[in-house]
């Protein structure tokens, strides 16, 4: 069995992390990953959770096919005479969901090399089946909270040689 790098999982993640914060800081966004501290400083908020990857070696030797789940958690203030920023910035989040190229990113020596691509993760657009672009709304979380909130959804897959990295 074909072994794939130890270091995968982080690149993938800090690929996927690069990819949403340039969309979300060009979106105006605060952009957190899951677990940083400052969303209450902000009034409009995403946070990005990335779960997986999900490796299944393929019948040949190299070939392993690497699946994942990204969801964002949308946070707005409420306005008492505005009931659109919610839905603008999960447009925008909705938006951002688009192919992810993986990059060897990172800073150890001789491993790392962050102008190398590995392969582009391919965002999976099945109509009938679980996979579809998601976007849920909740509202506001508590009668006592000015918040609202929404995530996006999507899943990423990529079938990749190991052999060529």
């Amino acid at each position: 069995m074909t072994q794939l790098s130890q270091h995968l999982e982080r690149w993938i993640f800090q690929s996927f992390l690069k990819h949403f914060k340039s969309k979300m800081d060009a979106a105006n966004l605060a952009f957190f990953a899951e677990g940083m501290q400052g969303r209450d400083k902000t009034t409009k908020w995403v946070e990005f959770r990335l779960d997986g990857p999900y490796l299944t070696q393929l019948n040949d030797t190299t070939t392993w096919r690497v699946y994942l789940e990204v969801n964002i958690l949308v946070g707005c203030t409420m306005l008492a005479n505005d009931i659109l920023p919610i839905h603008r910035a999960v447009g925008a989040v909705r938006a951002a969901f688009t192919d992810v190229t993986i990059f060897k990113l990172g800073t150890l020596a001789g491993v790392d090399d962050p102008g190398r691509v590995i392969d582009c993760m391919s965002l999976v657009q099945e109509y009938k089946g679980a996979n579809q672009l998601r976007v849920n709304h909740f509202g506001q979380v508590g009668p006592d909270k000015s918040l609202v909130q929404a995530t996006v959804e999507g899943h990423y897959e990529v079938n990749l040689d190991s052999s060529s990295f």
